[in-house]
């Protein structure tokens, strides 16, 4: 019998520019090549609780407003103009400015011609919110109020599809094609392919969001393979191995076609199966690596010298912090965290590592119930 499990489980993304100036510091030099590498990842490095972590953070709230209460940061785009944020709850569509100050919301969940069956990825073309959803296989373009304005119908599932210059790059969710990625035009056709499919997987489709911005190009990686990629164009190379060495569960990647052996692997060894999570920046990667079932690792590893430390982001003995990485900016990492965590994180540092984006202050963060977008610059540990 063949088994397919679907999880559907979406990084966000987000860009935006610091807001403070400062000088260069060590984190910023010696930004390492783009040339391919293999990163020993140690899963026994030094535990650092979050707090202590932290060398510095900056943060900005989110305006409440009538309509626009957002529970939990499911997606979020930023424009030269705008953030675009998808709600978790509800799946609204809200749109705040770059101080963080609500403009407007729409939803449009549905099965009509104009309306998506759920928000698979999200981004911003012009004055355009462009939104594709994989359960219908379209890609729906909307103005800033939420007026349609154009819809798409692919050739093939794609588990993702992500912007590029003058067209679009998506992972292919069938084996339709040789290759896993297909490159589109700009009214997405497909134009070509590349990578070819590295595991035919019967195990588990695990149906994260493949695709980064990094650099003014794309990364590509999925949740079942240690290796990272550069899309330059139409053109794919490896960029990072993460060599977890005799902790990775798929060394012999055909196992992953074979239901009964891959769970019989998955129940009987604690080792990495899956990344929940791998954020590319120049200099950093956060890592979200899962040891066997219910059990998470988070790791903070510097690209150039290998250094590397566990993040605990624990609150308590049952509890965690509501931190959500988005992308690296830089040597910080943009994250999305709940008004009450960020709240209580304030507190445990001193207020010169603190900075607040204009409209933004403690008393505020206390009162207001949609989450925080947080710009945090860790400590060096090498």
């Amino acid at each position: 019998m063949k088994y397919t499990i679907y999880i559907f489980i979406t990084s966000v993304l987000l860009s935006s520019c610091s807001g403070g100036q400062e000088s260069q510091s060590s984190k910023e030099k010696n930004i390492p090549s783009d040339d391919f590498k293999s990163i020993p990842i140690n899963l026994e490095a030094e535990e650092v609780k979050l707090a202590s972590a932290i060398e510095a953070v900056e943060i900005m709230q989110l305006e409440e407003g009538s309509d626009g209460f957002v529970s939990i940061i499911y997606k979020l785009n930023e424009s030269a103009e705008h953030f675009v944020i998808v709600d978790s709850k509800e799946l609204n569509i809200f749109i705040y400015n770059k101080q963080g100050k609500f403009e407007g919301t729409f939803n449009h969940n549905g099965n009509g011609p104009e309306e998506y069956q759920g928000i698979t990825d999200v981004w911003q073309e012009g004055d355009h919110i462009v939104v594709y959803s994989s359960a219908n296989n379209r890609v729906l373009k909307y103005d800033h109020e939420g007026n349609f304005i154009a819809a798409f119908k692919m050739e093939y599932p794609y588990t993702n599809v992500f912007p590029q210059k003058n067209g679009y790059v998506a992972n292919l969710n069938t084996d339709d094609l040789d290759d896993r990625l297909v490159f589109l035009d700009e009214n997405f056709k497909r134009k070509s392919s590349a990578l070819p499919h590295f595991a035919r997987q019967d195990f588990m489709q695990l149906t994260f969001n493949t695709f980064n911005e990094y650099k003014g190009n794309v990364d590509y990686r999925t949740a079942m393979s240690d290796t990272i990629f550069l899309v330059e164009r139409d053109q794919v190379r490896p960029l990072i191995k993460l060599d977890y060495g005799d902790n990775w569960l798929w060394e012999d990647p055909a196992i992953l076609g074979d239901f009964e052996k891959a769970m019989g692997l998955l129940n009987t060894t604690e080792k990495v199966w899956m990344l929940w999570s791998h954020l590319v920046g120049e200099r950093y990667l956060y890592l979200m690596s899962g040891l066997g079932f219910g059990s998470e690792l988070r790791s903070i590893v510097d690209r150039e010298t290998g250094t590397q430390f566990t993040l605990n982001i624990s609150k308590s003995e049952k509890e965690l912090y509501s931190l959500t990485p988005i992308k690296w900016e830089g040597d910080r990492l943009l994250a999305s965290m709940a008004s009450y965590d960020a709240v209580e994180i304030i507190r445990k540092l001193t207020p010169g590592q603190v900075e607040y984006r204009t409209g933004t202050n403690l008393k505020e963060i206390e009162s207001n119930e949609n989450p925080v977008l947080m710009w945090v610059k860790f400590k060096d540990f090498n």
